[in-house]
């Protein structure tokens, strides 16, 4: 049997009362995965199920062992889908919270001393050094759990009550999304294909922190052909590994900066070069010019929406002409949470909101942990820039109009895709409303 489904083997009352997450099966050994504590009931009643080798780790660990109870915290976060782990020390105890779907949620607490005993088995684990207490540090470690690898980036830095951790769970072996299931239409999808068939030139994703401008990025990648490609990245840092791109690790303590590794690599005679962020003028520059000499360069941006790209190029001093030249297609991006298809609730819509009469809300139950949502989707804007847009930036003398042009670019807004996720069921208003404020 599937271990998704050895759940259903053992008693809802039973589920209930010890707050059961999931069954794993980890070298052909179930394990039981509960935030409740574990007594000897608990132990008969699965080991009846599954056997006397079956193993139950509890995030409420009786003996409060800072390295199981560490393993506990990491395989919860992992089977619950979590993103980060945050470890967030208070006067007197710990705070555990899991990023789920782009959410902080609070798990649980372990007194103050188990905490420390966890951020010194932390530290050894990631080759920190345990006796720094003042200073920030990085680093990571491999974890397997249910036969896949993961790459856990550990961040811990000094606060009032401690030291505070924070924690990346990154798959080694995650699968890249298609454009459509990143949440793209179709037109967007030719308009960016259409881009990336080009020799030169570039494409520009924007949007806030988190939105998933990186992930976008090496799914565009993954439609190049790279068999007779000459792909290299920069980035900071590194979080999707792809084995056919030569990718480079951004290190600012030892100088490798975005600006000096863009110089560096275009003596590496590249055909495509994946730019994680322009920060600066400098890279700026340089990436609008290595656009125009047969190098197609994806990279993104830090603007809230498309139009603010080319206006925050041009307060970077970049010139006009490299700007109207360089820049092909532009895209702004949000991600909002997915309605759980096992419990959202279709509802009139009061007020009018978005034209629409009736719309799907969330609702809860326990498959999505009672928060009424289960994953996420990007929301796009995607743009080509026309000639009459171009010759609007060669000549700039209004951003006002500048804007307007852009816009008059535009086949399908940010709010327009937003709408249609709400209309078929796949979003709800209130996470809209979020991105849109």
């Amino acid at each position: 049997m599937e271990s998704r489904n050895l759940i259903n083997l053992i008693p809802k009352k039973i589920i209930d009362d010890y707050e059961i997450d999931s069954v794993e099966i980890i070298d052909d050994i179930p394990l039981v995965i509960t935030r409740g504590k574990v007594n000897e009931r608990i132990k008969q009643v699965l080991e009846s199920i599954f056997g006397e080798d079956v193993k139950i780790n509890s995030l409420e660990s009786n003996e409060e062992v800072p390295d199981e109870t560490f393993e506990n915290i990491l395989i919860q976060a992992i089977s619950k889908k979590a993103t980060d782990i945050h470890l967030e020390p208070k006067e007197r105890s710990a705070l555990i919270r899991l990023r789920i779907d782009g959410v902080l949620q609070n798990v649980g607490e372990v007194s103050k001393e188990l905490y420390l005993g966890m951020l010194t088995h932390i530290k050894i684990r990631s080759k920190l050094n345990i006796a720094e207490k003042r200073l920030p540090q990085e680093g990571g470690f491999p974890f397997v759990f249910n036969r896949k690898n993961y790459d856990i980036r550990v961040s811990v830095i000094p606060t009032l009550f401690g030291e505070k951790t924070a924690l990346r769970i990154l798959p080694s072996d995650q699968v890249l999304k298609t454009m459509e299931a990143l949440g793209m239409d179709s037109g967007s999808i030719d308009v960016i294909k259409k881009a990336l068939n080009k020799k030169s030139g570039s494409i520009i994703v924007s949007g806030p922190t988190g939105s998933g401008k990186s992930s976008t990025l090496h799914v565009l990648v993954n439609y190049l052909e790279k068999n007779d490609k000459n792909i290299i990245t920069i980035e900071d840092p590194i979080e999707i590994i792809d084995k056919d791109l030569n990718q480079i690790q951004v290190n600012e303590e030892i100088g490798l900066t975005y600006p000096v590794l863009l110089k560096k690599i275009l003596r590496q005679d590249p055909d495509i070069v994946l730019l994680g962020e322009i920060r600066d003028s400098e890279t700026a520059r340089l990436a609008c010019e290595a656009s125009l000499t047969g190098h197609l360069i994806l990279t993104t941006i830090h603007t809230k929406n498309c139009e603010s790209i080319i206006l925050r190029l041009l307060e970077m001093k970049i010139e006009p002409y490299l700007i109207a030249s360089s820049v092909n297609v532009i895209v702004a991006q949000r991600l909002v949470r997915k309605l759980c298809d096992n419990c959202k609730t279709l509802k009139p819509v009061s007020g009018g909101i978005f034209d629409l009469e009736e719309a799907y809300f969330a609702n809860g139950c326990k498959q999505c942990n009672y928060t009424g949502y289960s994953g996420r989707i990007g929301i796009f804007e995607v743009i080509e820039l026309s000639e009459k847009t171009r010759n609007f930036i060669y000549k700039f003398e209004s951003a006002q109009n500048l804007v307007e042009s852009i816009k008059s670019d535009c086949k399908k807004t940010l709010l327009s895709n937003a709408v249609r996720l709400i209309k078929n069921g796949t979003t709800s208003i209130s996470e809209v409303l979020k991105i849109m404020e």
